[in-house]
């Protein structure tokens, strides 16, 4: 999972969901973002995101 800024996981700052209870769930997180194919899709990345 990328980090930003101050440390929180992109996963964090999109949905809000801390997931440091969730070693699983942020594995499998990092693991999909880490693909070219997820990256693409990532929400920010789609046209008429907010900034």
């Amino acid at each position: 999972m990328r980090m930003i800024g101050n440390g929180r996981s992109a996963m964090t700052a999109i949905f809000g969901v801390d997931t440091a209870p969730y070693p699983t769930v942020r594995r499998i997180a990092e693991d999909c973002l880490s693909q070219d194919a997820f990256a693409k899709a990532h929400p920010k990345r789609q046209p008429r995101a907010p900034a």
